[in-house]
């Protein structure tokens, strides 16, 4: 049997490989029951926002809703860009609090739906627990319209960190938006202004000055 294809039905062999070989291991198998897929440590910019220090995870069963459209329902995510999520979300356009998930954040990355429609968005949760460990925990990803969705977030006060604020498929947000009151690393957002590229790497910064 091949060695990769013998991975997924063991975790230490398929936890061996870089993330996006994962997925593809993952993905070609077919099956939505292996082990979940590790992706590193849960970035600063959740951290900043008062996610825990654990590893970053998705199941395999949310991986194959997310490439299939939770089995046609939707517009899947390419699997190009489900290799490349660890770094699209280490650099988000946006994040916002989740609506409906209590201290759930919502991701908004560089990416696009199987069709071509929408900007993906990332649901992560965290301190879920992972076979015998807690973990950070992408729990779905889709596309939304970008026009009616991320003003939605915003006039909701949900935007919580503002990327890529400059260019013509970046976000548009006014200096009020941005002029409310999140230290990095604060648990609290209503006590905190929406944090910029400049808060993240000032907090980058202080990750690297402080690491044991």
């Amino acid at each position: 049997m091949d060695s990769k294809a013998h991975a997924i039905g063991d975790a230490n062999a398929l936890h061996s490989y870089p993330f996006k070989e994962q997925v593809r291991i993952c993905l070609a198998s077919g099956t939505s029951r292996s082990a979940s897929l590790w992706m590193g440590k849960t970035p600063a910019c959740l951290r900043m926002l008062g996610f825990p220090d654990l590893p970053l995870r998705i199941s395999s069963g949310i991986l194959s809703k997310i490439y299939t459209g939770k089995g046609g329902q939707r517009p899947g995510i390419p699997e190009k860009f489900l290799c490349r999520l660890p770094e699209l979300i280490d650099d988000p356009e946006a994040i916002f609090d989740s609506h409906t998930v209590k201290d759930a954040l919502v991701v908004l990355i560089t990416a696009r739906a199987a069709d071509g429609s929408g900007v993906v968005v990332v649901s992560v949760e965290a301190n879920l627990r992972d076979a015998n460990t807690q973990a950070n925990m992408i729990t779905s990803a889709y596309a939304k319209d970008r026009a009616t969705w991320v003003l939605e977030q915003i006039d909701g006060g949900r935007l919580r960190y503002c990327g890529k604020i400059k260019g013509p498929d970046t976000l548009e947000v006014s200096g009020h938006t941005l002029n409310r009151v999140t230290e990095p690393g604060s648990q609290n957002p209503s006590l905190a202004r929406v944090l910029l590229p400049s808060d993240l790497c000032n907090y980058r910064a202080w990750l690297r000055e402080n690491a044991v």
